[in-house]
């Protein structure tokens, strides 16, 4: 039998992971497009979920704790799993799908509108995301 979960429990190990990542909220939700506050709810409500602590709050910075660690690994295995699942099963059909992104500056994605029109005919089920960069 498998356990429910709360609906949002990939979101808060996506959170959790950028926080190990960078030591910080704040530059986790800036690699994750949210708010400082959406990041540190998140990480409040995997400790709450799991029972235990996962940094140690020292001042402005998080130190990752043993159990923090424990959970990073699985972290990673649970989401390369999950791509694993998603290419192995999403592409049955033979179809490109999925979500495509790239970051470029203006320029260069006015000179690639036709391209991305072209690729998006032939794969309807891809879905593009440009993301502005600075140059």
């Amino acid at each position: 039998m498998i356990e429910e979960l709360n609906g949002d429990f990939l979101q808060w190990l996506r959170g959790f992971y950028y926080v190990s990542q960078t030591g910080s909220i704040r530059r986790a939700a800036q690699m994750m497009n949210r708010n400082p506050s959406t990041i540190s709810y998140q990480i409040r409500s995997l400790e709450e979920e799991l029972n235990t602590v996962l940094f140690d709050r020292y001042k402005k910075s998080l130190r990752i704790t043993p159990e923090g660690k424990k959970l990073f690994e699985w972290t990673v295995y649970t989401f390369e799993t999950l791509r694993g699942l998603r290419s192995e099963v999403g592409t049955l059909s033979g179809k490109l799908q999925g979500t495509v992104t790239f970051s470029s500056n203006l320029p260069f994605a006015a000179q690639i509108v036709g391209i991305i029109s072209g690729f998006r005919e032939r794969h309807p089920d891809v879905n593009i995301r440009i993301r502005r960069a600075l140059t």
